[in-house]
């Protein structure tokens, strides 16, 4: 891969962990010494009348059968599990390598980036997906990739120092910024329900619409003047905004509202300029 492109030099590469792969071959290995045991420790000697099976002999060859076919199936999915996109994260964006096919962008044209946690993690955003608009595909980076912690964070970085100025510019010229968000019952039910990361991709967003001086999301308009106090939970990653009197204006999942860090940058600096 060519790291000198038009999106600066090569920062991260980020593929599908060949890890389980590679368990999956020692599992193998183990599997296939279980069954020569079998063979030649039990099926072998029998046949040679040096040995005594009280039962059925076809039973240790199902076993060897069940033994075999159960390595198999292990080292074919975690074949497939290596296969997927390649990323190459540079400076300026990222280039999706889907089978040769590269689709590079930008982190000045990301719309969106949608973080969520899978595996035993609960609040930890372990996993991230990105699209230009709501019309795209997303493209998504799991947390079963290489680097990914590391690459996570760095889109996030990039993403949120380039388009935070940029919002806060509209914003001050007197113009509304929509981001997008997903309800706080389908973060809940992506996390317990989905299978796979193409699960946790396929979500119905709204509208969230942004001015200098008011929050609209969903029916509710929140004027910022009214917001006291603005905060984002450590323990629950939940973004809220209370009144004067600590009363909740608004509670919602920070992996609930995409690009989110951008969102609360924002808002920190409009509650408390």
């Amino acid at each position: 891969m060519n790291t000198q492109n038009e999106l600066g030099g090569l920062v991260y590469k980020s593929a599908p962990s060949k890890t389980f792969f590679y368990f999956s071959v020692v599992i193998m290995i183990l599997f296939s010494a279980i069954c020569a045991l079998i063979y030649f420790g039990g099926i072998l000697p029998v046949k040679n009348g040096t040995a005594h099976f009280s039962g059925d002999i076809s039973v240790l060859y199902g076993a060897i059968a069940f033994i075999m076919t159960l390595a198999i199936l292990i080292i074919l999915l975690a074949n497939y599990r290596t296969k997927g996109a390649v990323f190459y994260i540079c400076e300026q964006g990222i280039i999706a390598d889907h089978k040769g096919q590269q689709k590079a962008t930008r982190f000045a044209d990301m719309r969106d980036i949608y973080l969520f946690s899978s595996g035993r993690q609960l609040y930890f955003l372990n996993n991230l997906a990105y699209r230009s608009n709501e019309h795209q595909e997303w493209q998504a980076i799991p947390t079963t990739y290489r680097n990914s912690a590391k690459v996570i964070e760095y889109i996030r970085t990039q993403h949120q120092a380039i388009h935070a100025p940029k919002v806060l510019q509209h914003l001050s010229a007197g113009k509304s910024i929509t981001f997008h968000y997903i309800d706080q019952s389908a973060v809940i039910a992506k996390k317990f329900t989905a299978i796979g990361t193409k699960s946790f991709l396929k979500v119905q967003s709204k509208e969230l619409i942004l001015q200098k001086d008011s929050l609209k999301i969903g029916d509710q308009l929140i004027p910022l003047s009214d917001v006291q106090r603005f905060s984002v939970s450590d323990w629950t990653s939940q973004i809220q905004l209370f009144d004067r009197q600590g009363k909740p204006l608004l509670k919602t999942f920070f992996s609930s509202v995409f690009s989110g860090d951008t969102f609360v940058f924002v808002l920190n600096r409009l509650v408390n300029p």
